[in-house]
């Protein structure tokens, strides 16, 4: 068994901006865009949903990526921080 997600999450120097390389597919269903707050893309039926979306200088690289997973509109963007 895998370690859970947020023990793979790196101390506060180790955290880095979006960049094109710091990405992964988790599930079937869901991708991680590693950057200074990780933001995650669900695929479902009726749509993609973003959990968090980064720093706004980061949404460029997140939004390229989720694009070119999944074309379907954007449902829901949920923020789990402030």
């Amino acid at each position: 068994m895998s370690d859970a997600l947020w023990r793979t999450r790196p101390d506060a120097f180790a955290i880095r901006p979006a960049t094109g390389l710091r990405r992964r597919q988790i599930t079937d269903f869901l991708w991680l865009s590693e950057s200074n707050s990780n933001v995650y893309l669900v695929v479902t039926r009726e749509g993609r949903v973003v959990i968090n979306t980064g720093m706004g200088f980061e949404a460029p690289v997140h939004k390229a990526w989720f694009d070119s997973i999944d074309a379907s509109p954007l449902r829901y963007i949920l923020l789990t921080q402030g």
